[in-house]
């Protein structure tokens, strides 16, 4: 929690501290990325942090209090939509990096992170949205759960399902920019070509390596969330007996969440100018 605020907060500071980063469309993207990714260790994580102590046991019903976990959903999948809209920038960039400075002005950058912004705070928000609807007008089922469980119940009946809904469109969501990341490298590998015989426009390098830290964070939030797909079928076996299996959900549930913290570090990582304004960043502050 403590690593994802500060690293997030340090890389929003780094880039509005500089006016120059700050007129960058791929910045704007970034910041506003890591300001949702900060988002999540101020408010998401320390409610979830609630719920896991509230449940009183190690082995739990998913849906019993939920609602805590309702902001850190809202704003992984916020981060989700950033990392489509950093995907089709980066595209975009690559393939037209003439016309891309027409096309993406800084106003325009801004209002895509609003639009984007809005847009995943409605898919995030409507399983919860279902269940509170249908809360005012359904009286709680008798449930023997321990804590806030009958209007989980609730949740369970109306907003879950429409969450299994969305969830395989999400989970579309990643192959496809794994696609277009490799459709990016193949017109920088033929664009590269075209320069040595001197026949196209040569990529700038800046481009190419920005391209290539965010395909890193991509493939590095896949790693992240790729166990909660199996979240289901270990829940399953728990039911039937298998408590051991118990931890796989905290490693799943953990995972999903220190993605937020992983930015920060790839940032960090891999360019010199995030550096050098990280050093800046933490001198001014301490």
């Amino acid at each position: 929690m403590l690593a994802t605020i500060i690293g997030n907060l340090i890389v929003i500071l780094s880039v509005y501290r500089k006016p120059a980063l700050a007129k960058i469309p791929n910045y704007i993207f970034i910041s506003s990325l890591a300001l949702f990714d900060f988002l999540t260790g101020l408010i998401g994580v320390p409610l979830c942090m609630v719920a896991f102590i509230l449940r009183r046991k190690f082995s739990y019903t998913e849906d019993c209090g939920i609602w805590y976990f309702v902001p850190a959903r809202i704003f992984v999948v916020i981060s989700v939509l950033h990392l489509i809209v950093i995907t089709i920038d980066r595209v975009l960039a690559i393939k037209y990096p003439l016309r891309y400075i027409r096309w993406m002005p800084v106003e325009r950058a801004i209002r895509i992170c609003i639009c984007v912004s809005l847009f995943g705070v409605f898919l995030g928000g409507i399983p919860f949205a279902v269940a509170a609807v249908a809360s005012m007008f359904v009286p709680p089922p008798n449930a023997t759960y321990e804590y806030e469980c009958g209007s989980s119940a609730l949740y369970d009946m109306y907003g879950n399902p429409m969450y299994h809904y969305l969830k395989p469109i999400a989970g579309l969501t990643i192959p496809i920019m794994f696609i277009l990341y490799a459709y990016i490298f193949s017109i920088a590998s033929k664009k590269a070509k075209e320069v040595a015989t001197r026949h196209g426009k040569q990529i700038t390098r800046r481009e190419m390596k920005v391209t290539k830290t965010t395909a890193i964070i991509l493939l590095v939030y896949t790693l992240c969330v790729a166990p909660t797909v199996l979240k289901s079928i270990v829940h399953k076996a728990i039911d039937n007996g298998s408590t051991w299996l118990v931890w796989y959900l905290w490693l799943a549930d953990f995972l999903g969440l220190a993605s937020s913290m992983m930015n920060p570090l790839i940032y960090a990582g891999r360019s010199k100018i995030m550096r050098k304004e990280f050093k800046e960043t933490i001198t001014s502050l301490f």
